[in-house]
């Protein structure tokens, strides 16, 4: 996919307002994921997955949301949006790893 907004790495990584491992971490998520923290973006059977390699929390803002996606997108990232009860804003479920080259 194309990157019309030309969106950079820096980009994306200053929407966040925190990164953590997810699947990594599956042992300290899924408890979360099970009691209801971690709610879908309303879509059917969207609840959140522990599958995924990272986990980025992006605000309140839907627009943090959407330019998140597009960047992601645009690097062929599948991606999935939840909503966090417990800090109450967005988070973006990917395999992308902004971090991976800095461990």
């Amino acid at each position: 996919m194309s990157n019309p907004l030309g969106l950079t790495e820096d980009d994306f990584i200053r929407l966040c307002t925190n990164s953590a491992q997810w699947a990594e971490e599956a042992a300290t998520w899924v408890p979360h994921i099970l009691d209801g923290r971690f709610e879908g973006d309303g879509k059917a059977g969207n609840s959140p997955s522990h599958h995924w390699q990272m986990a980025y929390w992006v605000g309140t803002e839907y627009t943090a949301v959407v330019l998140a996606r597009a960047f992601l997108a645009s690097r062929t990232f599948e991606c999935q949006t939840v909503w966090d009860t417990a800090g109450d804003e967005w988070v973006i479920l990917t395999d992308y790893d902004h971090w991976a080259g800095q461990r």
